[in-house]
This record gives structure tokens, sequence and C-alpha cells, in this order.
């Protein structure tokens, strides 16, 4: 029976569970689903799917990783049709396909061109969320990008999370109108599923935009949920592998828009597996993302291992706009209109739980990742519990164990554009000075800090890096929530260390860049496989000028966030080994992110160990690792008295910034010039090209 296509705000009233946890995904560009932070937490998530492979594959990643589904969030276009109409998700429409509903008057045809979010193919939702058996909550937009630098700022403390309807405007704190972003929808969206189902997490099917992630961790920040990105960054040297990954994990999705060259309106509607090889070929002639990830084309998902029993057919479509130019040399735009679809019964076949169990072992590549940067490696003292560090290394090491840190007076020195500067508030050596509150021996820190800044005429966005020394971890989550308040978007990396402090709780001492060159922070606070989220108020890396700084890092597993344990880790490496080698893991997959390759671009390292007797297997373990360089860096070994989260080991390094150089080489070289394609007929009857 076909199936009218329903427009209104829609919750399904039913429900599935996975492994005894909760979820809600979501259906719409950046791909989101609501769901529990942690596998067998018990807490519930919310997914955001646009109804595309991104979104429904990174939902199955969430799933094998032990996670439950509640519901799906998604937004949808608004049109002038809709002017008084409620934009509200709080009421339940029944899902009864007999239901007469109304036909939505589509103006846009359904794309609203949105850098965010995903509209076209979203007439069909509903029947995404029937088939996985899954409760739909919608919200309309205009699909407007009121910020469209890539971090998000709202255009006013009044205007954020506003209840909009049929209004673009909103007032601000003083009265003045302002344009209302989409992400503010977003927000709305999310708020009411979180609030309806009490989900936790947010699932988003981002790979490698940042514009798109830092939204949404910007309004999962605002309403205190957990951002996670099982494909962040994944496969991102060879995109091309989404796709494999895809037919891997039984997701069966068709083009439903194309914008891009070399793609034809001839593929809408055919299934991204039949076009792998033109979008590979596609992507070596013309440097497109060969998964989409460029906006090049959108997808919908027919069928996949969450659905029960049934999968989506399309019975009637429409090419918008009718007469599309059909020449991939001039990177036509045109999508599919669905007009009718319906469910039709899966194949009883298909193995389900076998392609989950797939998506499980995905799990194992972090340790792949450990085994391969240390393969060859003579560094084989699993059995090894002790070892020294010889000179003044070793010197330098125990004086941290065994004696106070202590700085009469503040510090600074300055080195060229860099200034570091000691912020121990001289106040603190003063008794009738002293306070029993951490948090304002913190701000008692800041302070210190912003006297340096105002003396450079510097604003806080040149800090780099901060090294954070604190007496206690057990004060960890209290000064966190004080330095947090100091910091804008893209704070600086941070090191976090526990010392014998003299003169206080609270020291620390930061980089400081005083000249206006060009600063790229990291700052990812969704959980994905690529490496460990923030767990606290800075960013995992930040590019100032030549210089790459980055946070310490300590042994997380990426997508559980905790510290490996024994029947995970490698069975043939001492425990101090794992956390070594999984620390600097994480930091080679943060360089990655930056441009960089850690073996070849780093210039500096400290590291701190929890207990004197791993320093000799961590040097070890690091030569090793850096055995091919060309010449040594210079690494300090130090002892700490604790180390975040109970780690036995931390790495911080400086490296350089390859970013940085190719933009001095660019401005110095032209351009290389782009041959011409020919164009050739395939054997499939598409366009396909060749220079």
């Amino acid at each position: 029976m076909l199936m009218p296509l329903p427009t209104g705000e829609t919750v399904l009233e039913s429900r599935r569970s996975y492994h005894h946890c909760t979820w809600i995904p979501s259906a719409n560009p950046p791909h989101f689903s609501l769901f529990s932070s942690f596998p067998h937490s018990n807490a519930c998530h919310l997914p955001y799917p646009s109804g595309g492979k991104d979104s429904t594959l990174a939902l199955l990643h969430t799933l094998a990783l032990g996670h439950d589904v509640v519901a799906l969030a998604n937004l949808h276009p608004f049109d002038a049709s809709d002017a008084g109409a409620n934009g509200e998700t709080d009421h339940l429409v029944s899902p009864d396909p007999d239901l007469a509903e109304e036909k939505e008057d589509q103006d846009h045809n359904g794309d609203l061109d949105s850098h965010m979010i995903q509209t076209v193919a979203s007439e069909a939702v509903h029947l995404l969320a029937r088939a996985a058996d899954l409760p739909l909550y919608r919200r309309k937009t205009r699909g407007r990008a009121v910020c469209k630098t890539q971090d998000y700022v709202s255009p006013s403390p009044g205007a954020r999370g506003v209840n909009v309807d049929e209004a673009v405007l909103a007032h601000d704190d003083a009265g003045i109108e302002v344009e209302i972003d989409e992400v503010e929808d977003l927000f709305q969206l999310l708020k009411s599923a979180r609030d309806a189902t009490r989900a936790d997490a947010v699932c988003s099917g981002a790979i490698l935009s940042n514009y798109q992630r830092v939204r949404v961790e910007e309004v999962c920040s605002r309403l205190n949920l957990t951002p996670i990105a099982p494909l962040w960054r994944r496969h991102a040297h060879d995109p091309a592998l989404v796709l494999d990954e895809l037919d891997a994990a039984g997701v069966d999705a068709v083009l439903v828009k194309v914008a891009s060259m070399g793609l034809s309106r001839r593929f809408l509607g055919r299934t991204v597996s039949s076009l792998k090889p033109l979008l590979r070929r596609a992507a070596q002639l013309y440097q497109i993302n060969p998964a989409g990830e460029g906006g090049e084309y959108e997808t919908f998902t027919l069928d996949c291992p969450l659905f029960r029993k049934q999968r989506i057919e399309l019975t009637r479509t429409a090419t918008v706009p009718p007469d599309a130019l059909d020449d991939p040399l001039l990177a036509p735009t045109a999508h599919l209109q669905i007009i009718e679809a319906r469910l039709v019964d899966r194949d009883e076949s298909s193995d389900d739980l076998g392609r989950l169990d797939a998506l499980r072992n995905v799990a194992r590549e972090v340790w792949d990742e450990v085994t391969a940067m240390w393969d060859g490696s003579s560094s084989d003292d699993a059995a090894a519990t002790s070892g020294g560090v010889e000179g003044a290394a070793a010197e330098v090491a125990a004086g941290a164990n065994s004696s106070a840190l202590t700085r009469e007076v503040p510090v600074v020195s300055e080195t060229g554009d860099v200034v570091s500067a000691a912020c121990v508030p001289a106040t603190l050596f003063e008794a009738h000075e002293r306070t029993d509150e951490i948090e304002e021996e913190v701000r008692r820190a800041l302070g210190v800090l912003v006297a340096h800044l105002d003396l450079l005429k510097a604003p806080c966005s040149s800090v780099s890096l901060v090294h954070l020394y604190i007496s206690s971890m057990s004060d960890f989550s209290r000064i966190n929530a004080a330095y947090e308040k100091m910091w804008g978007v893209g704070p600086p990396a941070r090191v976090t260390v526990q010392l014998p402090l003299q003169g206080g709780r609270v020291h620390m001492d930061a980089t400081i860049t005083v000249e206006g060159i060009m600063r790229d922070a990291l700052h990812v606070q969704g959980i994905s496989y690529w490496a460990p989220a923030n767990i606290g108020p800075y960013s995992q890396a930040v590019a100032t000028g030549p210089i790459l700084y980055l946070a310490g890092q300590i042994p997380l597993v990426p997508h559980t966030m905790s510290l490996p344990t024994s029947c995970e880790s490698p069975a043939d490496l001492s425990s101090i080994q794992v956390h070594s080698r999984l620390a600097l893991r994480n930091v080679a997959a943060v360089v990655d992110a930056m441009g960089g390759v850690l073996k070849d671009d780093a210039v500096g390292a400290v590291a701190w160990v929890a207990n004197e007797d791993h320093l000799g297997s961590v040097r070890r373990d690091f030569e090793a690792l850096m055995r091919d360089r060309p010449y040594p860096i210079p690494v300090i070994y130090l002892v700490a008295g604790a180390l975040p989260r109970g780690a036995m080991a931390e790495w911080e390094l400086v490296c350089i910034n390859r970013r940085y150089q190719k933009t001095e080489k660019n401005e110095d070289e032209d351009e290389d010039e782009v041959s011409p394609a020919i164009v050739e007929e395939s054997e499939l009857g598409e366009r396909t090209f060749r220079k």
C-alpha cells in the first residue's frame, strides 16, 4: 500500500531496545542520535540523522558499541504555506498510515541548500523511523545560517534558544531585532526530544566537517548532552573506504542530490554501492570527496540492520529541476523529490547480527594503530617494571618527585614573539591572604595571567598553552569549573599534573604569542574512534604561526573515554607500555588532524609518569618510536605525584605547524596549471572523465 508522505511534527510511539540501554537517533543532516554516553550506563541516546548514509552508519557504530537508541530527531523545511503553524514538537501524531495528513506545499521542493542540515528527502524520514520502530521528533526550519564562521557565535544571548515558530526574527536583550540561525532550531528540537526522553547524548554522522561538528557540540554543551561522532576523521586519508564500510555494514542508500563536477543527474535514485567506481574516479579527476563529505551529493537510506522487518521502497519520484543540465562538466545541481514511497518486507536472509558484530571489531583498530606505530621496534621490555634515566634527566625527575615546586615571584621570559609567564599569585605566599576556597586560588592565578596579558596588550586568545599544576587530583573538577570561566571559543591547550606545591594548591604557567599571528585551535568535544574528547576546558591542539602546541594526552581509549582494561589491551605489553603507547597514539592522531606527522614534526617532548620505576620503560618506548629520525628530539622525563584519571603516563609535545609552512609556500609559488579533461561514455551509460 502506498503511503502519503507526512510533513508535520511527528513522534512515532513505538520503541525498541538494544543491549539494555536507550538511544535517540535523529533524521536530518548533520546526522545525530540521542543515546547514553557510555555503554551499559542505563542512560539514553538521541540520534539526529538526516536519513542519509552517514547518520545511519554512525548509528550502527554506536549500537555496535553497546549504546541504545530511544528516538530519532529531524529538522525539515518550513514553507510560506506554514505561516502561523506551530513549530514545536511537544505533541504526538499517530503513525497510522491510513490517517489523512496534509501534503506540504514545497515551494523550495524540499532543498533548503543549508550548510548545516540536509532537507532533501525529509518527506520520507517518517518511513525510516517506522522501519526502525523508533519514535521520531521533528521541527520545522528555514535553514538559514546567520553565523557563517567556523566557530558558532549566537547573535545575542537574548536570542539563544528562542522559541521560533513562523518568526524569522527575535529580539536581543537590547530589544533589537536579530535574525535567527538554523542552529537555534536544532537547539529547540533536541531540547524537546531530550526533555521527553531523558536522553543524555547525541550521535552525529559528521566525518570531516568542522562547521557541522562545532555547531552540534555547541548545542550539546548548552543542553548538557554528550556529543558522539563515531565517524569523525574515520578514513580521513582515504574517504572512499567509507563506501566500503557502508557495504560491509549492510547500508543500502541511494543518491537524492548531486552538486559537483563529475556527477550527473542520472546518478539520482541509484545506490551508492553501484556508483562506487564512478565516485572514486570523479574523486581522482576533480578532487571531490568520494564519500560526499564536501556536499558533493546527498543520500537516503532504504535498508540497514537497524530496520526490523521492513525496508523502504521509493515508488514515485521526480527530478528537480526537471530541466536540470545533464553535463557533469558543468557541476549540475539537482535533487530527487520523493512523491510516494512505501515499506516492503525485508530479505529474511539478511545477517544483521553478523554485520553489527563486524562493526564491533572496529574498536580493536586503536590497538592495531598502537602496534603499527612500534612495528619492528626493539623496545620489548614487557617484563621490565623498573629502569633508570641517566644523567640530568634522572636528577630532574627525582627532584620533581621529592621536593615541592616553588616560585618566589611571578616570572616572565620572552623569546621573539613568544612569552612564557608563570602565574603564581604573590599573595598566596602571605599567610593572612590565603583562602580555604580553591576556586579563589584559581581566580587569583588567572588574575595574574590577565595582568600579564594587559601589560602585553594581548587578548586571551593569544594564550596557546597552559601548564596547570595542582596539589591534589581530588580538586580537579572544582578547579576545572573555575578555570573554564576564563576562556571562550578555542581555549588554549593544557597539561595538568599533580605536584607537591608550596604557597597554594594551584600554580600555572602560560605560553603567549604577543603578535597577531594566525591561530588555529582544535577543540573537539565529541566522542569518536579518533582521539579522546576534551575532559576539560582546553583544546587538543593550538597552532600559532609555525608552532603547534599539543595538550597533554593520557591513555584514554577514545570511544569509551576510559583507561584501557587488561582484557582489551595487548597481552604482550606491560601496563606502563600500554599507557605510554596509547597516549602517544592519541598524540599522533591529534597531530594528523592538524595536517602533520608525529614522527616527522615533533621538536620537543615532556613525559610525565606517576611512578619513578616506569621512567626507563617510557624512555625506551619513545626512543624506539623515533628511531628513524635523522636527529634526536629533546625530551624531559618527569615524575608527578598523580596524573588525571589515575593514568600512569602523560605525554606533551611541541611540533612544527605544517599548515603554516604550506601557507608561506603558497604565497611564493604560482598555482599549477590544471590539464583539461576528456569526456568519455562509460559502459554504464554514464559520463566519466580522464585527463
